[in-house]
């Protein structure tokens, strides 16, 4: 499943997500909260800047890995609760 989401988000966004598309996909409501929590340090994958460029960037398979992560770990704390 991991594979063929990550291969779909690729095809979509391409090797990077950044500004809108890396907010929505992480879950944050605002620019300002995924601001925050770079900052913070709160971001659980790699997000990086890039020189010229605004915002922040994370590689596209590691956000579809972490979310398949994340999806993975409440189905089965759902099954074991």
């Amino acid at each position: 499943m991991e594979h063929e989401f990550a291969a779909e988000l690729e095809r979509q966004y391409g090797p990077l997500l950044g500004g809108e598309a890396l907010r929505q996909a992480l879950g944050y409501p605002s620019r300002a909260s995924l601001r925050q929590a770079y900052y913070q340090q709160r971001i659980p994958i790699p997000v990086f800047k890039i020189p010229r460029r605004r915002g922040f960037f994370a590689l596209t398979r590691e956000v579809a890995q972490w979310l398949c992560a994340v999806r993975l770990k409440g189905t089965a704390e759902r099954r074991a609760g």
